[in-house]
């Protein structure tokens, strides 16, 4: 993320909060409320990032990559097989796990790793 971007989002957070760049660069705010101050300042940048990223996502087309997973790896479970359910998705994002992570032996596929590189739409 750009410089700029972050210390606009800083200034824009302190500004609610009613403090300044410079306070918090001086020293932490005294008092029992500074935690909570802080914990609100974070969430505030967090939230905005995650909505930052799930715009970009938005704005992303994932194309599925030239030669389908079960010809590489010459499959003979095809009719069980998710990827194979819906060729117009990567495989490994069918094989994604409840947390949202690729599966170990994805990260090592061919498939994978040459797949051509999300573009904006």
């Amino acid at each position: 993320m750009p410089a700029k971007k972050i210390i606009d989002a800083v200034g824009s957070t302190f500004s609610v909060i009613g403090s300044s760049i410079a306070t918090a660069v001086a020293g932490p705010m005294p008092g029992p409320w500074s935690v909570y101050a802080e914990r609100y300042f974070l969430r505030r940048v967090d939230n905005r990032w995650q909505e930052e990223a799930r715009q970009r996502m938005a704005n992303t087309v994932m194309q599925a990559p030239q030669t389908p997973c079960w010809e590489v790896h010459n499959c003979q479970n095809k009719e069980k097989c998710m990827a194979f359910a819906n060729p117009g998705t990567p495989c490994w994002q069918q094989f994604r796990s409840e947390e949202g992570l690729l599966k170990e032996n994805c990260l090592d596929c061919s498939v994978f790793r040459n797949a051509p590189v999300p573009v904006k739409a």
